[in-house]
């Protein structure tokens, strides 16, 4: 089945404000999003540890997005509240993580490699691939956590493999959000211009059929 963990709620309005903090912290709207987390705090019950480490993640993102803690401080406040999940033991990777984990474990990743610490980098994401490959969790739900993952692995160490697993993931589970992600590492490793340009087509019409949804199908 689907594995997927968010929030512990009976509310699913406070599930869409959880929406709304993803999406104010992916564009950088960092004063909004904490906003709507304190009004998130208020209605949510932080005696369960999943609600209560998805508001940690999320004031740790805040914080690094406001710079108001260091890259240092970042990842050893993250690598804490996964191990208090007992996702991270030692640095590894021991189970499928939930997707707050995810987010936790893809910013650590990314603190990580500032802290020219690449090689530790690699092999989570690495370890993360190999946990829900081996898993149960059907393909067509897979594609939730490791498209992500493989997308963001290529962004600084882009490998064609990865690469392609990625565009067949996307398109073979029907998605499209992480196309654009994927294609463009893709094209990083093109020397031949026209290759090049004939990847950068694809891209852009397949992103579009995703964005008409009536042509899906």
């Amino acid at each position: 089945g689907k594995y997927c963990g968010t929030l512990v709620i009976e509310d699913f309005e406070m599930l869409e404000l959880k929406y709304e903090i993803d999406i104010l912290i992916g564009t950088g709207r960092y004063a909004d999003a904490q906003i709507h987390l304190k009004q998130l705090k208020k209605t949510l019950d932080c005696n369960k540890k999943m609600n209560r480490m998805a508001v940690e993640i999320y004031q740790i993102m805040i914080d690094i997005g406001d710079g108001k803690i260091s890259t240092e401080s970042a990842y050893e406040q993250l690598r804490i509240t996964l191990e208090d999940s007992l996702l991270l033991k030692s640095g590894k990777v021991h189970r499928v993580p939930f997707y707050n984990e995810l987010l936790a474990l893809n910013v650590m990743c990314s603190c990580l490699k500032k802290m020219t610490r690449k090689k530790e980098a690699n092999l989570i994401y690495k370890e993360i691939i190999k946990t829900v490959e081996e898993s149960k969790i059907d393909e067509k739900y897979q594609n939730v956590i490791l498209s992500l993952i493989l997308a963001n692995a290529n962004l600084h160490d882009t490998d064609i493999n990865r690469c392609n697993r990625g565009i067949s993931y996307e398109l073979s589970c029907g998605k499209g959000k992480m196309l654009y992600m994927h294609f463009a590492s893709q094209l990083g490793l093109l020397v031949d211009k026209k290759e090049e340009q004939k990847i950068a087509y694809i891209a852009y019409y397949l992103s579009d059929l995703f964005f008409r949804g009536t042509n899906r199908q």
